[in-house]
């Protein structure tokens, strides 16, 4: 914590842990002019919500328990908590002055916000073509795109329409980055990590979503919504197509059962959201095939991860987001690439298991490469 702040708000700190109590406490608290609101999560078992009670009394200000919170409600419900104090700050000082247009329900165009995940590339090109045929089967869609680099190199490129608010998205494959070492990446606790920048980004999704009076709400692998708003239930706007291509959560051999612990914990966090409220996901889409869900379990007594996602979602096979060549495309590639007729050409693509098994397959297919006998086995 000292890592985080400065000398003088320790300093402050301190000398705050000298401060009045009792009697001269209270007539503190009645001298208080400005407006107060006071949070206090009803299992906290630091300090009991009785005295954030009087603090209120004392001050005049209004109080606001959070039911099962416990001393730290900004950590465990961020999304409230901080909503919370949006609100009171624009009760206070007034919220910015901008200007809107309503427009009947009736009269809207259909509109989409699409989000896609930038954690590698694969995400933007299926996206982009997922995006595609919605517009070709319903011409009047509008889209917006609520997203990030590099994905927004890929929309750019596809003349797609990127929500302004895009730019105070916070960066999440600028985390995974750093979280990459040695040709390593720890996925799972490079996500338990980023819980700042998730919270940061459904801030500035659930504004947008509010404002924008949006039909449908497109997320691939956009954990931040997923997750808040089965969180936040009552904040959900519109229809929801979920898309993802792994299901779950296992632990690394090396992790040893605190991770094994952690994994399950989170994979039950998710199946008692889902259980708990189903209509927060309208649609839930893998993008792959059954076969490429682990034949595991969830955890310790939690379902297997097969059974359960075919139970809870729809399988809609590969999208890669290209069209392989035609057999009489191939002969020009390879001369124009510079490959001889009957040379072996090994491509290897890494990505979701929707993702980098179709593109090898694909490629494999439009090539039909022969084989060759190994020369030490025949």
């Amino acid at each position: 914590m000292a890592l985080d702040t400065d000398t003088e708000a320790m300093i402050a700190e301190r000398e705050g842990r000298a401060a009045p109590t009792g009697s001269e406490a209270e007539a503190l608290c009645r001298q208080v002019r400005c407006p107060v609101r006071v949070l206090h999560g009803s299992d906290d078992r630091c300090q009991p919500v009785a005295r954030g009670r009087q603090l209120a009394e004392l001050t005049g200000g209004d109080l606001v328990v959070l039911e099962g919170a416990g001393h730290l409600p900004h950590c465990r419900d961020p999304v409230k908590v901080t909503r919370l104090i949006n609100g009171f700050v624009d009760g206070i000082t007034g919220a910015s002055m901008h200007t809107t247009t309503w427009t009947r329900g009736a009269c809207r165009p259909r509109r989409a916000l699409y989000l896609s995940s930038p954690i590698g590339l694969g995400h933007a090109r299926r996206d982009v073509a997922v995006a595609k045929e919605l517009k070709r089967l319903r011409p009047e869609l509008e889209i917006d795109w609520l997203a990030q680099h590099p994905v927004t190199a890929v929309l750019d490129a596809e003349g797609e329409h990127i929500h302004p608010a895009s730019q105070w998205l916070a960066s999440e494959s600028a985390h995974v980055a750093s979280e990459a070492a040695g040709h390593d990446l720890h996925c799972f606790q490079a996500l338990r990590r980023m819980d700042e920048i998730l919270v940061a980004n459904f801030m500035v999704f659930q504004e947008v979503v509010e404002e924008g009076h949006y039909d449908l709400v497109i997320g691939d692998e956009a954990w931040d919504v997923d997750y808040y708003w089965h969180e936040n239930p009552e904040l959900k706007r519109g229809q929801n197509v979920w898309l993802t291509d792994f299901v779950g959560y296992l632990p690394m051999p090396d992790g040893g059962e605190r991770e094994a612990f952690l994994t399950a914990d989170y994979n039950a966090e998710m199946i008692e959201h889902i259980d708990r409220y189903p209509w927060i996901r309208d649609q839930a889409i893998f993008v792959g095939d059954v076969k490429d869900i682990v034949p595991d379990t969830f955890g310790a007594n939690l379902p297997a991860i097969r059974d359960w996602t075919t139970r809870h979602f729809s399988y809609s096979g590969y999208i890669t987001g290209f069209t392989p060549p035609e057999p009489d495309e191939v002969a020009p590639l390879r001369s124009q690439l510079g490959y001889r007729d009957d040379e072996l050409v090994c491509v290897v693509a890494v990505g979701g298991s929707g993702v980098g098994q179709a593109l090898i397959d694909k490629v494999v297919a439009a090539y039909r490469w022969p084989r060759r006998p190994c020369p030490s086995c025949g």
